[in-house]
């Protein structure tokens, strides 16, 4: 039997049951064995339970059940030790991820109806594998038992996520344990409870969404080749964690509660779980376009997919699919905090190696996900971008084209000082796209489009190019405080885009709302090594002479572009509406003098009409 809780569980808690799983594959026999359960809720006036189990078989589909079982009652007990076997022959059952197995507690009454406790289940494609989730499950309502099942490390029901991460794994340990630990050993063992307890709760997230949008909800609506490209990624992430589990389960002893080293396991599954991870990433964003584009075109989708989400709590299938990449990011931040709190010279060194591996697999992983990303982006924004006819020999190349950054940022322009004080003003429905391109061997080049929205809900948006190609190395991307002095000025995160011309003139392009001055350097920074490897590659060509804009098909074209960013501007019909230039005291005299002079019209005009109205009454008389 299992060892009863020194820690009461948390209130409104239904309590645990431990189950043992073994598969046979040969004999293709599933047989489960109910140990034990604790904190069960009183059912009855004494204070106790008489608790008994039901096992059977359930399909989803149609809720077809077989091989019904019961276990024997145990009288006047709220922790009762069953050791129960059941065999499950799964010869003749089709495929198994159409049923799960179900399993109910009980609480047996001689004269009145039974009364519910609890239960949980499994999908028997779970516990169909050399490593099954054995050990301790927490008890769940009727509705949420019947599609998932919670590993009891998480200690916490749907209904109750209040429990702390401490209270977590302090009931996880005997009084006798704890005081026996250090102040140091017990932040180590808390640190290592929270990387298992993560791991399980995403292995049962990844479980959950299998389950809850299982093939048969689709039915038709999902040809098998379709249900494999949206779900088998996540199921390839399953297979490789759920020994990774078994693992981490291993560690723990169930008497004291101590937690063995993990450092050697994480090691080992690092080095399976980042192609898996990469390829899902690569993969989300353009599976969450097509699952969003189908659910918008065919309704009983939408149905089907409505059902997947109230079987997940309420949430929608996005955001589950985002878990897989925030889980391999908490890697090293939850390494780094066991690491600090091992003192073991041997386990340490292991925990650090173990830290830098995770590290250098996130760069990997991020650097693909973000290579295809970008090749995304591009497609997409060539599919929609809009080129005016006075800019078609400045339409960008359909081939060869490679984007290197690009962000979506909100317009923003300068009111009239006040006070000695210039405003910033942010257009909430003006944004532009600015996007840092290269195209070949040819220097990289920035490109700013217009965001124009759709007139019809169900069309695409479109965008409009509003500067064509500018030559990177002629750009200056800055904060407001090199342009104006910040003490006479309100302005706050704001990127300005600076061109200059042949003769080291510079004038300002465009200015837009950034998310944070660390984004206006990372735009500076990133520019700055795109020219320097073109500048590389380069170094030993025998160009010498480049043009601001550049045009591969048309040289007459570049001729007209140099001479218009002589003056500082690309030569486009937006290009004076969307320029603004400081120019200092001179430009503040010439708006204080112009304000001055309207407010002594309005003054005029308004005592005319008041001498007006005084002397009508007189020449009435």
């Amino acid at each position: 039997g299992g060892r009863i809780r020194s820690t009461p569980m948390p209130k409104g808690s239904l309590g645990s049951i431990q189950l043992n799983f073994v598969y046979d594959a040969g004999a293709q026999r599933l047989v489960c064995t109910i140990i034990s359960a604790r904190d069960l809720p009183a059912c009855d006036l004494n204070g106790l339970s008489d608790p008994f189990c039901v096992l059977e078989l359930r399909r989803l589909a149609d809720g077809e059940k077989r091989g019904t079982i019961k276990s024997g009652v145990k009288f006047n007990t709220l922790n009762p030790t069953f050791n129960f076997d059941v065999a499950f022959e799964l010869v003749d059952l089709g495929d198994p991820g159409e049923w799960r197995l179900h399993l109910e507690v009980w609480d047996y009454d001689r004269f009145l109806k039974n009364d519910f406790i609890g239960c949980t289940s499994f999908s028997l494609g779970e516990l169909m594998t050399p490593v099954p989730p054995n050990g301790w499950f927490l008890l769940s309502n009727a509705t949420d038992g019947r599609i998932l099942n919670l590993p009891a490390l998480q200690f916490v029901s749907i209904a109750d996520a209040t429990v702390s991460l401490h209270e977590k794994w302090r009931a996880l340990v005997p009084d006798r344990s704890f005081t026996a630990m250090s102040k140091e050993e017990r932040k180590q063992q808390q640190a290592t409870f929270e990387f298992i307890y993560t791991e399980r709760a995403f292995f049962s997230s990844m479980q959950l969404i299998l389950d809850s949008y299982s093939r048969e909800l689709f039915g038709k609506l999902l040809s098998a080749e379709q249900y494999a490209q949206y779900f088998e990624p996540l199921q390839r992430i399953m297979n490789i964690t759920a020994p990774f589990v078994g693992q981490l389960n291993d560690t723990i002893d169930p008497d004291s509660g101590f937690i063995r080293p993990i450092a050697h396991y994480v090691r080992l599954h690092l080095a399976v779980m980042e192609e898996p991870f990469v390829t899902y990433a690569e993969t989300n964003r353009e599976t969450t376009r097509s699952i969003q584009l189908l659910r918008a075109r065919s309704g009983q989708f939408a149905t089907a997919m409505s059902e997947g989400q109230r079987r997940c709590g309420g949430l929608d299938l996005h955001s589950f699919r985002l878990k897989p990449t925030q889980r391999i990011m908490r890697y090293p931040l939850l390494l780094l905090e066991i690491e600090k709190h091992t003192f073991d010279h041997e386990e340490k060194q292991l925990l650090k190696d173990t830290i830098n591996e995770a590290v250098a697999m996130v760069n990997r992983v991020n650097e693909r996900v973000r290579e295809v990303e970008l090749k995304l982006d591009l497609r997409e924004l060539l599919n929609v971008l809009i080129v005016p006819p006075k800019l078609q020999r400045f339409s960008l190349p359909a081939s060869g084209l490679e984007l290197i950054r690009t962000h979506v940022f909100r317009k923003v322009k300068f009111s009239r000082l006040r006070f000695g004080r210039a405003y910033a003003l942010v257009s909430p429905r003006k944004h532009r796209r600015l996007s840092l391109m290269s195209c070949g061997e040819g220097p990289p080049f920035l490109v700013v489009t217009k965001l124009l929205p759709a007139e019809d809900p169900e069309d695409t948006a479109t965008e409009e190019l509003v500067f064509p190609r500018i030559r990177a190395d002629r750009v200056a991307i800055l904060q407001p405080s090199a342009v104006i002095d910040p003490s006479s000025c309100d302005l706050k995160y704001v990127l300005v885009l600076e061109v200059k011309n042949a003769a080291g003139q510079r004038r300002t392009l465009i200015t837009l709302r950034a998310q944070s001055p660390g984004e206006v350097q990372e735009w500076g920074t990133e520019i700055r090594a795109a020219v320097h490897r073109s500048a590389t590659r380069h170094r030993d060509s025998s160009s010498s002479d480049d043009n601001e804009v550049i045009d591969d098909n048309d040289s007459e074209a570049e001729s007209e572009s140099e001479q218009d960013l002589e003056t500082g501007l690309i030569s486009t019909p937006s290009a004076q509406a969307d320029r603004y230039t400081f120019k200092g005291p001179i430009n503040s005299a010439f708006r204080v003098i112009a304000t001055g002079g309207v407010l002594l019209i309005l003054l005029l005009v308004f005592v005319v009409a008041v001498v007006f109205r005084v002397n009508k009454p007189l020449h009435s008389l």
